[in-house]
């Protein structure tokens, strides 16, 4: 796959990339008009929807093949996805299943040798599409993923990369406090 290199990153083994098709929303508002007090440009700013642009990651062992996601994940999703691979358990939670859940909730699209996969009907192919269950064999997603992937530590570190990039792995600096002085 090919990027632009300031933007493109490799971490734990996976190229990681802001996805170009993305829309970024602006407030032409707060951009434009000089005459609104500080209080509207305040609630302009709060009305603003906030969203992480989509990334693609290369696939691991299948170079021609990205896969496009949305880091936009909240914490109640996570909670569910951990509930159903069996956190709190006496048997414990399946990794592998909670990542193969964040990789077909938050995957929007696939390419191929750079180009976006569509059905016959023109909607695009995501890995928990009736399509890759058909091409794969499987009945369920998550062996439709593990299909795809072959080898579950890349599916688990693409699951991280994800919930990094949508800001659960983020490390908080320590600052100086701003109350002292």
């Amino acid at each position: 796959m090919s990027g632009d290199e300031t933007t493109t990153f490799v971490a734990g083994g996976l190229k990681v990339q802001p996805d170009k098709d993305t829309k970024t929303w602006v407030d032409k508002d707060l951009e434009t008009d000089g005459e609104k007090s500080i209080l509207d440009q305040l609630r302009s700013e709060i009305k603003r929807k906030v969203e992480r642009p989509s990334i693609r990651i290369e696939v691991p062992e299948r170079p021609s093949m990205a896969l496009r996601f949305s880091p936009n994940i909240k914490q109640e999703q996570i909670n569910g996805w951990r509930k159903r691979a069996g956190d709190g358990t006496k048997k414990g939670m399946n990794t592998t299943h909670f990542s193969c859940l964040v990789l077909a909730a938050t995957n929007t699209a696939i390419f191929l040798n750079n180009e976006e996969v569509v059905d016959d009907d023109g909607d695009p192919v995501v890995l928990s599409s009736e399509t890759i269950l058909n091409m794969t064999g499987a009945a369920r997603v998550a062996d439709a993923i593990r299909d795809i992937f072959s080898v579950d530590p890349h599916i688990d570190m693409t699951a991280l990369k994800i919930l990094e990039y949508a800001g659960y792995g983020d490390d908080v600096d320590e600052e100086e406090s701003p109350t002292e002085g």
